[in-house]
């Protein structure tokens, strides 16, 4: 198994949801059967935002700057807007990724702020792993959020659910973003030999 870690360059115009899953599928093209592609922090966000665009006719500027940093004021507009998109969100993310894990015969992890449930929605940062049959077989959500998520009305996760999964015999852990650097956190992922750490950090 190859383990090939993506670094993903995203733009406005990867708001547009057809011309994001042809850049993402671009990357499942290069992939040999087998591998294993792991996806940074945030890989499903622009579908998030597209199908805001998309629900709500937003124009998008391409020249415009990334805006102010939301504030905690703010949590709870952000977290109308995603959950008024929430089912359209979940649908295509997981059945996008899924079906690009069984066209390409590939295993995947990748990221998105999805929500769960009905009654009670909630929104967490998830990673979820797919095999080569397109199935989500592990998922692990974030624990500890950063300003910006908490900001926009991001749900922490539970450290009960954190622990290894296993592919191919091996023993892997995930700890997505602040997560790594938490003893607490990456001491519950002792068993694994490889601890698998996607991240989103617009400073690098």
């Amino acid at each position: 198994m190859r383990i090939l870690a993506v670094q993903l360059k995203i733009g406005s115009r990867d708001l547009n949801l057809n011309t994001y899953r042809y850049h993402i599928e671009d990357i499942f093209r290069r992939s040999q059967p087998g591998d294993f592609l792991i996806f940074p922090e945030e890989t499903g966000l622009p579908m998030s935002l597209g199908h805001v665009i998309d629900k709500f006719g937003i124009e998008i500027d391409e020249t415009a700057d990334g805006g102010e940093f939301p504030k905690s004021s703010d949590a709870g507009t952000f977290r109308s807007i995603f959950l008024s998109v929430g089912e359209e969100t979940r649908n295509s993310f997981l059945s996008f990724f899924s079906e690009m894990s069984r066209k390409y015969q590939v295993y995947a992890l990748a990221c998105g702020n999805i929500p769960e449930g009905t009654k009670t929605p909630r929104i967490y940062n998830t990673a979820y792993v797919f095999d080569t049959m397109g199935n989500v077989v592990f998922k692990q959500r974030k624990v500890y959020l950063t300003d910006l998520e908490r900001n926009i009305g991001i749900d922490s996760g539970s450290m009960d659910d954190v622990r290894p999964f296993q592919l191919e015999g091996i023993k892997f852990g995930i700890a997505i973003s602040l997560d790594a650097f938490m003893p607490d956190y990456i001491s519950r992922l002792y068993e694994s030999r490889i601890i698998l750490q996607p991240d989103a950090n617009d400073v690098k």
